[in-house]
């Protein structure tokens, strides 16, 4: 039997794929009330959430930050929804919605790119691909900054571990210490600059593109 992207499973069953919708908008919720609503957006003009969903954390961002304008980019059958929700929040003004696959390009005139738990989703080889597609894509002066779980080691601590394993077996993908992160980014063109430690077992990862 020949597995299938979880993203193309729940693009053939739209009521799971509502629920998975919901379920991510709910945690980009969490995210968005931690201390990444203190993180410096407002040095940006504009930011792409890359892998977006129906656009509920780069809502939050926008609210904060109202000087700031953004994009949300996702598969079409996933970002759908988003037009509705960034309505709702107040923001659509100041926002597009994009759709497309992280695989084959992203939004090219922006200059921050969030992208949140996307990267354990993929084994390396695949995470890599989609970091070079923001690479390419990306000015040259943009930031890229990820959403994930850093974790100190395998089975360093049990919900580190579960976590782990759950991507393993659910995505194919895994979660990865700093130094998998510096590792899986220099393959795609960026420098690790800082990890920001925010809550619900997240961080942020801020990096930037180099030559070569």
């Amino acid at each position: 039997m020949v597995s299938r992207p979880a993203s193309e499973y729940r693009a053939q069953r739209p009521d799971e794929s509502m629920a998975f919708d919901a379920a991510m908008t709910a945690m980009s919720a969490i995210v968005a009330r931690s201390p990444l609503s203190e993180y410096d957006f407002g040095r940006f003009h504009e930011v792409a959430d890359i892998g977006a969903g129906q656009g509920g954390l780069l809502a939050a961002i926008l609210i904060r930050w109202p000087d700031l304008h953004g994009v949300a980019f996702d598969q079409p059958h996933v970002v759908a929804g988003a037009s509705e929700l960034l309505e709702a929040a107040g923001v659509a003004s100041r926002c597009r919605v994009e759709s497309g696959s992280f695989f084959e390009a992203v939004p090219s005139d922006c200059d921050a790119y969030v992208l949140k738990h996307i990267i354990h989703d993929w084994p390396d080889d695949q995470a890599a691909e989609i970091l070079r597609v923001c690479r390419r894509d990306m000015p040259a002066t943009a930031t890229l900054l990820l959403l994930e779980r850093v974790i100190e080691g395998r089975n360093h601590a049990r919900d580190a571990a579960f976590a782990d394993l759950n991507m393993l077996v659910n995505t194919g993908g895994r979660e990865r210490t700093k130094a998998e992160f510096v590792t899986l980014l220099a393959s795609a063109g960026f420098r690790l600059s800082r990890v920001v430690p925010i809550p619900s077992d997240t961080s942020l990862i801020e990096a930037v593109p180099v030559d070569g």
